[in-house]
This record gives C-alpha cells, structure tokens and sequence, in this order.
C-alpha cells in the first residue's frame, strides 16, 4: 500500500500504541472494519487523522509514557484548538507521575478520560520496582490530577503486573486506591490485578514453591472479598492461574534462577531485596540447596 491513499474520513475510535502500529477501527458502525498501519507522527498519514479529528470520538494511548510523548500530547492540543475534545472519550495509559497543571487541565476538557494507571507497588516497594522513582512523588501528581479535574467523568484504573517482587504490597496499595475512593467521591475506580510478569522470567510467579503461592492466594482474595467500597476489583483471573499451577514442579534450578534474576535487578540500583521482598520469600531463597 501506499501510505497518502490512506484515508481516516469517518474513522471514530482509533488505538495508537507508541513504537507499534495504530490500529484504527469503525467502532459502532454496520460491518465494523479493522485496520492496522505503521505510521509516525510526522507523517502525512498522522496529519491526516489531525485534520479528521472532529469525526472521532474515542482514542486510547498506550506505550511508553503517554504524557510525554509528543505525538499524544500533540492530538491533546489538537482536539481542544478545533473543539473537539468535548465529545471525545480520552483513553491511555500512564505511570502517573507526570500530572502537571497544565497537562491535567487540558485532559479535564475532554468528554471522558479513563486512565490506565501502571502503580506496581506501594511504598518503599514501589520505590524498588520503579527507581528511582518515590512514592511521595507519585502520590502528589495523581492527586493533583484528581484534586484539579473534580467536575470531570474520569475513571482511574490501577493495574500493576504483579510478580513475586510485588505480591506482598498489593494489599495496601487497594487500601490505598480505597483511600482515594473515600476523597474523591466522584472518580470511578477500578483496581485490575491481571498481569503477570513475562513467563520467561523466574520472577514469574509460577516459580513459587506451593506454600507461597498459597500466600499468594491469600492476599489476593483478601482484595477479592472486600466490599467496604464501590471499587471495581478484578484479582479472580490470578487466583485461578496459581491454584491451577499450584502443583508445578519447582526445583532448585529455578530457585537459583530466581536469585540470579533478582540480585541482578539489585545491582543495577544498588538495592538489597532482602529489605523489600516478603520475609517468606526471602526465607525461601536463602534456603541451602536441596534441604
């Protein structure tokens, strides 16, 4: 194909995933119809979806951190100057450190916003998984986010990939989100525990022994069960993937394996996970061989 025959005209609803292609679609219409390009945002191809703008009325953003990426922020800009943000639902996902008033009070314009919240811990944890990252930076620019767009139709998903770094703190980070709840009475919630880290990796939670996948269980159904608010949970897809790898066979290799993932991951910013990981989880892997 040639990328100037291309034509978005009519196109609603388009997925754009930074480094990969966009996928555009006809969402809602008779004979709905897929299509998937690479395209850059200095081509004529991303033009021509600016100059289409008005007709669309959903976008969802993903890859990399959409807050900063210029091409987002360039559609942002875009659906506001030609007043087309009004009637848009504004879609992506971010690491949520990035909320500055200037950027919260042009997503407050939009029609809707959902954001896809990529929070992978709580804490000094979160500090571990995302150096050199702080937690009380987060925690500053979501609420200014929350606290500046209190008229707005938002949704607020947190949806870390959990992994046996992270299992342990998932708890308080849903008593967290619970937290926010309560204060922002007006933000829809949602709480998503169905990543997992790659299954190559020995930090894959599969390569737990079985009492600590059990633990494993327990935290996540403690988060299940809750019912002291409105918040959206979703942690049984987890649940039912240990329970049914519950009896994996997991030997010394992967123990070593894990150890060997893990120390690496300490040495790239000199942290100990014994001051981060679970006091069982670092009993384990301190574990002599074949015991």
């Amino acid at each position: 194909f040639k990328e100037n025959k291309i034509d978005t005209t009519g196109i609603r609803s388009f997925d754009w995933k930074q480094d990969d292609p966009y996928t555009l679609s006809m969402h809602g219409d008779p004979g709905m119809e897929h299509a998937m390009f690479q395209w850059k945002t200095d081509s004529p191809q991303w033009k021509n979806i600016l100059d289409n703008i008005d007709t669309i009325t959903h976008i969802k953003a993903t890859g990399g951190e959409t807050t900063i990426s210029s091409g987002f922020l360039e559609f942002v800009d875009t659906a506001i100057q030609k007043d087309c943000a009004k009637n848009m639902t504004l879609e992506f996902h971010s690491n949520c450190t990035k909320f500055t008033n200037k950027l919260v009070d042009k997503i407050g314009q939009f029609k809707c916003v959902i954001i896809n919240c990529s929070i992978d811990s709580y804490g000094d944890n979160y500090h571990y998984m995302r150096y050199p990252m702080q937690w009380d930076k987060l925690t500053v620019s979501l609420e200014n986010l929350l606290g500046r767009l209190s008229n707005a139709d938002i949704r607020i998903g947190f949806n870390p990939v959990i992994s046996v770094l992270n299992w342990h703190r998932l708890q308080e980070l849903y008593n967290y989100q619970h937290t926010l709840a309560q204060k922002y009475k007006h933000i829809r919630m949602e709480f998503f525990v169905d990543n997992l880290s790659p299954h190559t990796k020995f930090i894959h939670l599969k390569f737990l022994p079985k009492h600590l996948k059990q633990k494993v269980i327990t935290y996540l159904e403690q988060i299940h069960t809750d019912n002291r608010t409105n918040i959206k949970t979703t942690v049984l897809p987890i649940i039912q993937y240990l329970e049914h790898f519950m009896d994996f066979p997991v030997t010394d290799v992967h123990k070593h394996n894990m150890l060997r993932e893990i120390t690496a991951f300490d040495k790239s910013r000199n942290q100990n996970y014994k001051d981060y990981l679970h006091s069982s989880l670092v009993d384990y892997l301190e574990e002599p061989a074949y015991a």
